[in-house]
């Protein structure tokens, strides 16, 4: 959906309904926030584990949208994957 919204909003905004695009507009922005929030925590999460000797790596989610898309606000995840 984040994808969806940005591809129509920088295409083709005219061709979208205005309800529609404010509805893909409000997810983004709610995706975006939780995103934002999950990171936060993933850092906070890795310097706990850093600071007390166990080496973690975190996949997927956050690290995933930053290297493929450079947008953490760009892919859906909802939680958060790391090897220990």
């Amino acid at each position: 959906m984040p994808l969806l919204y940005q591809s129509l909003k920088k295409t083709c905004p005219e061709a979208v309904p205005d309800d529609t695009l404010e509805q893909l507009r409000a997810y983004f922005l709610t995706n975006a926030k939780r995103n934002l929030f999950l990171t936060g925590k993933l850092l906070r999460l890795l310097e706990l584990l850093k600071d007390n000797g166990i080496l973690a790596v975190p996949f997927k989610g956050p690290v995933l949208a930053e290297s493929v898309y450079g947008d953490l606000s760009l892919r859906q995840f909802a939680d958060l994957d790391i090897l220990v």
